[in-house]
């Protein structure tokens, strides 16, 4: 898992995001609020590639796909848990980026929106599983029988030196699993995405300094839960 190998210093060594506040920073209230959101500055490369989409250029498609189809599929992943489902709706996002190009503005950030689509895409598909399921309920309850298969344990090949690393590495990754959504998707745009505070904020629908915070509180949480 990335996500616990690119935040590794943040939790064990007491760092702070770049522009971020110090340990243990205290906070006005403990709520990852929505907030007003300020526009995103635009990348000019983006801009100069929903012109290029504007005007019908496939190559265009192409440099799009090339950019933006590994790091949305990453962001899903974080969102579904699923490789399959969530590569599907990169690529829906992508495809559709296209077939909307006329509405695509040279003036809006192009990363926030194909990021807040499948955020919205994933937010949807799960409102839809989440129905099926209530429905599934009385079924399951009449199963008499219920089946456990029991994943073997893995088997490390270290050297010593190595096993303490590994183990903190995948406690952290526990301790990851274990945050509300919303703050394991602030750490996964924030340290693996590499996004800005700006740019996660039109995502999230928060601040910069709103973006910030759930960062910042995120990391509070993991210290705590680890005893760093």
């Amino acid at each position: 898992m990335l996500l616990a190998s690119s935040i590794y210093s943040y939790v064990f060594a007491g760092e702070t995001p770049a522009g971020g506040s110090p340990r243990h920073q205290a906070f006005s209230d403990g709520s990852d609020q929505h907030e007003a959101v300020a526009p995103v500055p635009v990348d000019p490369f983006d801009a100069a590639l929903v012109e290029r989409l504007r005007a019908g250029d496939e190559d265009a498609v192409r440099d799009l796909v090339a950019l933006y189809a590994d790091p949305l599929t990453r962001f899903a992943f974080v969102l579904t848990g699923s490789s399959d489902a969530a590569e599907g709706f990169a690529y829906d996002v992508l495809a559709s980026a296209w077939e909307r190009r006329a509405h695509l503005r040279p003036d809006r950030s192009l990363k926030t929106y194909l990021y807040t689509a499948v955020r919205r895409r994933c937010q949807d598909d799960a409102d839809r599983r989440r129905v099926r399921e209530r429905h599934a309920d009385t079924l399951r309850e009449q199963l008499s029988e219920q089946y456990s298969v029991p994943a073997p344990d893995d088997v490390l090949s270290m050297h010593e030196g190595d096993v303490a690393y590994a183990g903190r590495v995948q406690a952290l990754r526990d301790a990851i699993a274990a945050l509300s959504e919303r703050r394991r998707l602030g750490l996964h745009l924030r340290f693996e995405q590499g996004l800005s505070y700006p740019a996660m904020g039109e995502i999230l629908g928060l601040s910069d300094k709103g973006a910030q915070q759930l960062v910042l509180r995120a990391l509070d949480t993991l210290r705590r839960m680890l005893g760093v």
